[in-house]
């Protein structure tokens, strides 16, 4: 990629501490190039739809089993 190819978005530190030292992946929320929220991954953690994860999952051969779905108590 060249420099032509780049668009800078600013992340402020607040949502991630130490973010210039960071190395790592992140989540960003962005709302036409703000960032409007976000956070740091953990190590081995990633980011993935309930349908790609499940799909996978029945690729390798897993066997995926009911989940409960916990309403919330109003």
């Amino acid at each position: 990629m060249n420099k032509d190819d780049a668009i800078a978005i600013l992340v402020p530190e607040s949502l991630i501490p130490h973010i210039r030292d960071f190395k790592g992946g992140i989540l960003l929320y962005v709302d036409c190039l703000v960032v409007e929220d976000g956070f740091a991954l953990e190590e081995g953690e990633f980011v993935t739809s309930v349908a790609s994860f499940t799909e996978v999952m029945s690729l390798a051969g897993l066997v995926i089993g009911p989940a409960a779905i916990i309403k919330s108590r109003d």
